[in-house]
């Protein structure tokens, strides 16, 4: 990913699309929202060479299209378009082997449009193994559980601790011991085994009157008060308000959303999930993201989801569009 989004970049500053300082300009006045802006990226440097952690580099490679106008370079923009098929299917959590041979045909078509379009970029072993892909997943399924993100994560922290330690004598024995009393500290926590419902220690009562009547009626056997929170975890997937989740699909296959607007605990041990309905109109090729528009209130409970991935809408020009990090098949379940 930072080797296409590099390309991408540099490819458009070669044709005169923009500068350096225009595309640093556009990142540094973006907008993240919630968990993106955790992971929010680094500028590039002149040479558009990318720097940061590997979530950085993920980000930046999927908010690319939010940053700068793609479709100005048409040869720039459809690198991005193939790169991004690619991952959609590389990343996501099921797959049908009837997707496998479409899976296939993109990589095909992405090797042939970097060789004949982009012959500076370097081909790394990271190219030849997508070839594989396809039939990996085949015999051991999604190669997401196989990643090596949540290895760049633990490294993340250990090379956060080095530094701010600044202690080199034993650094193996410093780095051993501070982690082995992290891990006491949280398996010593309440979460360790995943409660049920695991909710903020902040929040606030709100009275059920104070509901607007939408919501009022999505709630069933509520108390006088009304415990509301910014963000829960329950069965295993973490719920943020106005972030989005798939909840169901249209008869052309496409996600609908609900936007996260109220976690209510009407009674102890419940948690209702009340939001907005937003239905896509189409999927915009410019954003390589779904343009959605509010359908009204809706609820859902912890179960009903097509997908965990916790989802941002972003409004640009007056639109709502929502992009998907990797493939969801309408008949998946988390």
């Amino acid at each position: 990913m930072p080797v296409i989004t590099s390309a991408v970049i540099k490819f458009m500053v070669a044709s005169k699309s923009i500068s350096v300082a225009q595309f640093n300009k556009s990142l540094s006045s973006f907008v993240f929202k919630g968990s993106d802006r955790v992971n929010k990226p680094e500028l590039i440097h002149k040479d558009c060479s990318i720097v940061g952690s590997a979530a950085q580099k993920m980000c930046l490679f999927h908010f690319l299209p939010f940053l700068v106008d793609l479709v100005e370079c048409p040869v720039a923009h459809k690198l991005y378009v193939l790169a991004r098929d690619v991952m959609l299917f590389a990343l996501c959590r099921s797959i049908s082997r009837l997707d496998l041979g479409y899976f296939e045909e993109k990589i095909i078509l992405f090797r042939q449009y970097i060789n004949e379009h982009f012959p500076d970029i370097s081909v790394t072993p990271k190219f030849h193994f997508l070839v594989h892909y396809p039939l990996l997943m085949a015999r051991y399924g999604p190669l997401r559980d196989m990643w090596c993100m949540r290895f760049e994560g633990k490294h993340q922290y250990f090379k956060t601790v080095a530094k701010a330690v600044g202690n080199f004598i034993n650094i193996a024995y410093t780095l051993a011991m501070r982690h082995q009393m992290l891990q006491c500290h949280l398996f010593a926590g309440r979460e360790v085994l995943g409660q049920e419902l695991t909710l903020p220690r902040s929040g606030k009562f709100v009275t059920f009157t104070s509901l607007q009547i939408d919501v009022q009626q999505c709630l069933c056997y509520a108390n006088s008060k009304i415990w509301s929170v910014k963000e829960a975890t329950t069965g295993g997937c973490k719920f943020a308000v106005d972030a989005a989740i798939v909840v169901d699909f249209t008869s052309d296959n496409d996600p609908v959303f609900i936007q996260i607007k109220h976690l209510l605990l009407p009674h102890e041990g419940h948690l209702d999930i009340i939001g907005k309905l937003l239905i896509p109109v189409a999927f915009s090729k410019k954003y390589y993201a779904y343009q959605v528009t509010d359908n009204g209130w809706a609820h859902f409970h912890q179960g009903d989801e097509k997908d965990c991935s916790v989802l941002w809408p972003y409004v640009m020009h007056d639109s709502v569009y929502i992009s998907l990090p990797y493939y969801i098949p309408p008949w998946s379940s988390y």
